[in-house]
Parts: C-alpha cells; structure tokens; sequence
C-alpha cells in the first residue's frame, strides 16, 4: 500500500518547521488552491502541492491555475512518495522543486524563487481568520461525531 496524502503532512510540516512559519492546508491562494501554504516570518509565500500517484502528478499541469502569474507565490514544490521522486513528469511548471517524502524530506530539485510580492498583514490576517474558523469548525464537528453532543 502506497503512501497517501494524510501520510506526507507530519514531515511536510517539519521540514518547513511549523514553530517558526504558518502552514496553511487547502488554502486558495493566487488562482489556484494549495495543498500546503507556507508562510514565513518575512511574509512571503510557498506553495506545496501533494501526488500520490504519477497519473495526478502528470494531470496537474493541465490545471488552469499555471495559465496566469502567481504573483505571490515565491517557491513552489512538488511533495511526492520516494517512489514517485525519480519519475517527474516532463510537464511541469518552470522552476517547480520536488520534495521526496518518507518519515523525512529529501530535496530531489530546489524550488526556483521568483521575485514574488510579501504577504500585507491585512491579507495575512485575513489568510489566519479563515483559516482559525475552519480549523475550530472541522475541529467542533468531529468532536460531536466522537462525543455524540
């Protein structure tokens, strides 16, 4: 059984070290929506999008969010299963990086970073807000599935 998305947070999550940036799951950012956003201290932005299977892999280059300018986006990657680290389809976005993942991180191929605009703190607010009521709401409804309130 291979590797499935849920399996690749833990060490996406250290290898950006969640105690120093903000990560953000399936956040719609720039045309497109990320797997994983990263948020540094400085305020710019890296998008980590997650395959599990070459066919996904190869089909997110036909994804119309690589028809326009990210400009927000300053390193985007590629977080694939070790199996699928060797394999990169020959259609991917320019300057896309690919993270192998196992228990921890390989860099396979470095993130080209590109002259993107810093986050403002009135859209980094925004980007928490909604991102702290979907966590608590995800959070309060799985905690009525368990204790039956």
């Amino acid at each position: 059984m291979g590797m499935k998305s849920s399996d690749m947070i833990r060490p996406l999550l250290r290898h950006f070290n969640w105690q120093t940036s903000r990560i953000i799951p399936e956040c719609t950012i720039d045309g497109g929506i990320a797997d994983l956003l990263i948020i540094t201290k400085a305020g710019y932005l890296t998008e980590v999008e997650i395959k599990v299977s070459l066919s996904d892999w190869k089909a997110d280059a036909d994804k119309w969010k690589w028809t326009g300018k990210r400009e927000r986006i300053s390193r985007f990657f590629y977080a694939v299963p070790v199996e699928l680290a060797g394999r990169a389809p020959d259609n991917l976005p320019f300057g896309a990086g690919i993270l192998s993942v196992r228990l921890g991180i390989n860099v396979v191929r470095p993130a080209v970073r590109t002259r993107a605009k810093r986050i403002e703190p009135e859209e980094y607010g925004k980007l928490m807000e909604a991102f702290y009521w979907r966590f608590w709401k995800l959070r309060f409804s799985l905690d009525k599935r368990t204790t039956g309130a």
